[in-house]
């Protein structure tokens, strides 16, 4: 603002009774970046010596920050990358680009193939007002509905390990550094209703907290976690993009 305008300066208005008086005041870096975890700025005004006064318009000018994206791919030269994973594996993705600090929190997406990924299943046996029977009736082969249910969900579970590590053997975990701080499970969702031959997209946000361990180095390093079973996972591309302030 001070680029345009000159504290206290006078700017004559057409068809006006009295001239408009213009003014600018600067707010500390602290106090947007306060008013940036919320969403919203909050301004009030004081008018002394006067009976009333009409201030129009108020402007609110700032910097906006850059933002640094990053891709790896197969061609990135990360290994593991493109090609079917090893289950259970620990997947390290450094991203070789100079990481300036991060003014903000990071957004990371990840396209994977996820064969068998099955989360839901459609629940179409049920009473017969249309609720489902939820384990309480038997089947009509004589087992408990959860049963079925569950050989629904995975007909070979049988011959399967057993786990209670992760929600479902097509969720990833993605953590910082090396195998270090846990970030938050990907591809929860349900995808029952997609194509899966394009593979499937699911994002992360990486705190503005988190982010500043990579500060220093200037090199972020992350790791995805990679589930047992023998279904085919393959991790085609990672993005990762977050709000800087250097120019």
């Amino acid at each position: 603002p001070a680029r345009v305008c000159s504290r206290g300066a006078v700017v004559a208005l057409s068809g006006s009774r009295t001239p408009r008086h213009t003014a600018h005041h600067r707010i500390p870096r602290r106090v947007l970046a306060r008013a940036a975890q919320t969403g919203v700025l909050a301004v009030s005004f004081k008018v002394k010596n006067a009976m009333s006064a009409k201030l129009t318009p108020v402007r609110l000018t700032y910097a906006l920050m850059h933002c640094k994206l990053m891709t790896l791919n197969a061609q990135s030269g990360i290994m593991g990358l493109g090609v079917p994973a090893y289950r259970p594996t620990n997947l390290v993705l450094e991203f070789p680009d100079d990481a300036p600090p991060a003014a903000g929190a990071a957004t990371l997406w990840v396209h994977a193939h996820i064969q068998n990924h099955k989360l839901h299943v459609r629940d179409t046996p049920g009473s017969p007002n249309g609720f489902p029977r939820a384990g309480i009736l038997d089947t009509d082969s004589g087992e408990p509905y959860y049963t079925e249910l569950e050989r629904a969900r995975d007909p070979m579970a049988a011959l399967k390990m057993q786990q209670r590590y992760w929600p479902h053997l097509g969720a990833l975990r993605l953590r910082l550094g090396v195998s270090g701080q846990t970030v938050d499970w990907m591809f929860l969702k349900d995808y029952s209703q997609y194509s899966p031959e394009g593979g499937f997209v699911d994002s992360v946000a990486i705190s503005r907290e988190s982010m500043q361990q990579f500060a220093l180095s200037r090199k972020i390093t992350l790791t995805l976690e990679i589930p047992p079973g023998d279904s085919t996972i393959i991790i085609r591309s990672v993005v990762l993009a977050y709000p800087h302030t250097e120019a």
